[in-house]
């Protein structure tokens, strides 16, 4: 048993000078510390109160419990600092009890103390939970103290790496794990009460431009805005998390009705709308907003966030900027969307992709093809051609854009070799999307393929679209908007360094336009360089397919005015000489009024 007060009394506390430091100094802040002391000896609770007030004095609260049941009720409504446990030597319950009491109170600190040495409890205690073990035989002041207050500090720095581990350090939100915890307790509840729970799943709309242009430190200062945005809009019962990346899922309980949950998302829509200041400006950003209302509280977390996220998606599809409620049709459009990621990340190393070359019709002076536009297909085993408004939004969220641009500017650059050895001012134009062109490396990466293919700089024509160059977003450093301040501006000199530089409308991989028979859908500035390192600008002129005249024939291509002339110009590939020279050209490709339709459009020679 426990040293009673005699033994006390002949083993007296250590003077100052030499007791422990902890035991010395009690603690002078804060709450006092508010110790449960589960025993049922009456003897053994008196002398382990007399030990503890001869340290703690005046700031210890002690509450002594009988059984782990009547602790846990305790623990419940009053909480504690630290559990004392007392287990019974070859007890078999004493997991069950330690499991129990961190139910009961997961903050509380416990240390078990058995009647004699033990160490199968003693572990077994530990493994369970326990901070700490000790044998009342062995108890004195100093070290009961010392022994508590360690196990205290113990579980203190337990509990701080748990909420790390289940919070995300740059918002403070709760992360993925602990919202789906909480999402399963939420459908715990309702499976009680029958209240509605509804899950909301919010994106933020192109959030890699905003990296991509004004640095991940921005990004950051954007999540972190948002996140206090949204989370300010919120009751005390509901729950924001960020799941991931640029996305925010969000838990409502105790609903009214559906059109609550619209409601809700509308709010978000709109807050999330306002633009977001951060050091050198404001950025304006939108959010995809998926729903997800929980039919049947038995759906595991799992599906219902998958069927928010789905719902999510649809909402992307249809424009973004806006929210949907999940149905089917969602499911559907998610699992296909997956598929589609799946197979777009090895389409390139399994050489899927087909670049077809559209080509350039002069109509000033003598008619004649001057050059070719690269616009890239899947050719998907199972779907067969896919066109790039199908793949390339996809590439460019899951960033297989950069290899799928590297892919057809290397196909584009030897192609234009074997035609420039026939026509030497032949020219191909690729589209470079946003990412590729903020890629640091687009210039060596360019100059090192044209070295490759032995092409001279003004061959190529590099296309980009509008979006690309004004995002609407300030730049840094004084920068042009989308052009990462000076070093973006640097690399746009290098970049029109001996290059044609286009801006045009939704310039991709796939094409400024996606009907092939306009040639140009908007007026392009060309930019060549000139004098003193400037740039020309000479807008090109309009360009409309020609309407056919009565009397202009039955072809599918219209016959010129009376007294236009078809001519040849030297050294040009039109329609049956191209074909002997190793290209495929559809006849009537090169008519005044239309290019060739996209399953005509030109390919390299097998």
């Amino acid at each position: 048993m426990l040293k009673g007060a005699a033994a006390l009394e002949s083993d007296p506390l250590p003077s100052t000078e030499t007791r422990d430091p902890l035991v010395q100094d009690a603690p002078t802040t804060g709450e006092p510390a508010r110790i449960l002391l589960i025993e049922d000896d009456p003897q053994a609770v008196l002398t382990i109160s007399e030990m503890l007030h001869a340290i703690w004095s005046e700031r210890l609260v002690l509450v002594q419990a009988l059984q782990v049941d009547g602790a846990a009720q305790e623990l419940i409504d009053h909480g504690a600092t630290c559990v004392l446990l007392t287990l019974e030597l070859g007890g078999t319950r004493a997991t069950e009890q330690i499991q129990a009491l961190r139910t009961a109170s997961p903050t509380a600190a416990i240390v078990v103390l058995c009647d004699s040495v033990d160490e199968e409890l003693a572990l077994q205690s530990l493994h369970a939970g326990a901070q700490d073990c000790l044998v009342k035989q062995d108890l004195y002041p100093a070290l009961l103290r010392r022994t508590i207050r360690y196990a205290i500090e113990r579980k203190r720095s337990e509990v701080e790496l748990a909420e790390l581990a289940l919070r995300d350090p740059l918002t403070g939100l709760p992360n993925r794990a602990l919202f789906l915890d909480r999402l399963g307790v939420a459908l715990d509840r309702a499976r009680r009460t029958g209240s509605t729970i509804a899950v909301l799943f919010v994106d933020v709309d192109k959030f890699k431009h905003i990296n991509d242009t004004l640095g991940h430190g921005v990004g950051d200062t954007v999540l972190a805005g948002l996140a206090r945005r949204l989370s300010g809009m919120l009751r005390p019962m509901d729950t924001i998390a960020r799941f991931g990346g640029d996305e925010f899922t969000l838990l409502f309980e105790d609903l009214s009705s559906d059109r609550e949950v619209v409601l809700i998302a509308d709010r978000i829509s709109r807050a999330a709308a306002r633009p977001i200041p951060f050091e050198d400006g404001e950025a304006k950003v939108s959010v995809s907003v998926g729903v997800a209302t929980v039919v049947d509280p038995s759906t595991p977390p799992e599906t219902v966030i998958r069927e928010a996220d789905a719902a999510m998606y649809r909402a992307k599809e249809l424009g973004r900027s806006r929210y949907e409620l999940f149905d089917e049709l969602s499911r559907t459009r998610a699992l296909e969307r997956l598929e589609l990621e799946a197979a777009l990340n090895h389409a390139v190393e399994r050489s899927e992709l087909r670049v077809h070359y559209q080509p350039k019709v002069s109509l000033s002076g003598e008619l004649g093809v001057v050059g070719f536009e690269a616009l890239v297909r899947w050719q998907h085993p199972e779907r067969g051609l896919i066109g790039p408004a199908e793949f390339l939004p996809v590439a460019e969220e899951t960033g297989t854009m950069l290899r799928i641009g590297e892919y057809v500017l290397d196909d584009a650059l030897r192609q234009i070799a074997r035609w420039r050895r026939l026509q030497p001012n032949i020219t191909v134009s690729v589209n470079l999307s946003a990412g590729q062109l903020q890629d640091a490396g687009l210039v060596s990466m360019l100059a090192g393929q044209m070295r490759a293919a032995g092409i001279d700089p003004s061959a190529l024509c590099v296309e980009v679209s509008e979006d690309a160059v004004t995002p609407g977003l300030q730049g840094r450093d004084g920068g042009a908007p989308g052009s990462e301040g000076p070093r973006g501006q640097d690399r746009h000199r290098r970049l029109r360094h001996g290059l044609r530089v286009a801006v045009g409308p939704e310039a991709t991989a796939g094409g400024l336009a996606e009907d092939p028979r306009v040639l140009r859908g908007r007026p392009r500035r060309r930019r060549e360089p000139g004098a003193g390192g400037r740039s020309h600008r000479r807008p090109r002129p309009r360009l409309r397919p020609r309407r056919r005249r009565r009397g202009s024939g039955d072809g599918p291509a219209a016959r010129p005015a009376a007294g236009a002339r078809l001519r040849r110009r030297p050294g040009v590939l039109p329609g049956a000489a191209a074909a002997q020279r190793g290209c495929r050209c559809a006849a009537g490709a090169l008519h005044l009024h239309a290019l060739s339709p996209p399953a005509q459009a030109l390919t390299p020679a097998a």
